[in-house]
């Protein structure tokens, strides 16, 4: 039985996501914060704006946000998300 794979995007956008959560972590070790969930903020922000700004690039170019020449997708944003997810439940399970 094969493996399941998902879509090389989708694994772009949790890599990214992964590196949001850890770019959110070291930001907020400084000043106190706590680094999991500032992790996991950024990564879930991140998501929603590049999603955001790609609807606007295809408005400005088609007049419609969902049709042009970038793809808006929840799942997307979901998987952006799942990245940040999997570095917080890796911080949380070490402690």
């Amino acid at each position: 039985m094969p493996m399941p794979s998902i879509p090389a995007d989708k694994a772009n956008h949790v890599i990214y996501g992964a590196v949001a959560f850890v770019a959110g972590a070291f930001a907020a070790h400084p000043a106190g914060l706590p680094p999991a969930y500032c992790g996991l903020a950024l990564a879930v922000i991140a998501g929603a704006i590049k999603e955001a700004s790609d609807a606007l690039i295809n408005y400005r170019a088609t007049g419609n946000p969902m049709v042009g020449p970038h793809g808006v997708e929840w799942l997307d944003f979901a998987a952006t998300a799942c990245g940040g997810v999997l570095g917080f439940v890796a911080v949380l399970c070490n402690g």
